[in-house]
């Protein structure tokens, strides 16, 4: 939503013609997180390609990553139903580890 984070405008536009686009890209950056989720104790290795990516080629200003998180998190909590305060708390560390290393790689 460009009004909630404009921010994001600079790599996206909103317009119904890039939705598709939007999509798959959302849809890789998911998947490429999700993957992570399944091989957590080689975070660098699973994460290298996205953190190289959006650091070195997008420059992607790290201070997005934590409102990228504050996302996936609002989403699961809509979509999961056993959500818990213990689950949430076990999400949210995962994704400061995976914040931390895609901010790593940042220029």
């Amino acid at each position: 939503q460009p009004r909630i984070h404009p921010g994001s405008k600079a790599y996206f536009s909103y317009d119904e013609n890039n939705q598709e686009k939007l999509q798959n890209h959302g849809k890789k950056v998911i998947e490429a997180v999700a993957n992570a989720a399944n091989n957590v104790n080689n975070l660098k290795c699973n994460l290298d390609k996205l953190a190289t990516k959006h650091g070195k080629e997008l420059l992607v200003d790290p201070q997005n990553f934590p409102v990228f998180s504050t996302c996936i998190q609002v989403s699961l909590a809509n979509h999961v139903n056993n959500f818990t305060p213990s689950v949430q708390l076990a999400v949210d560390k995962f994704l400061k580890a995976v914040n931390g290393y895609l901010s790593s790689k940042y220029r």
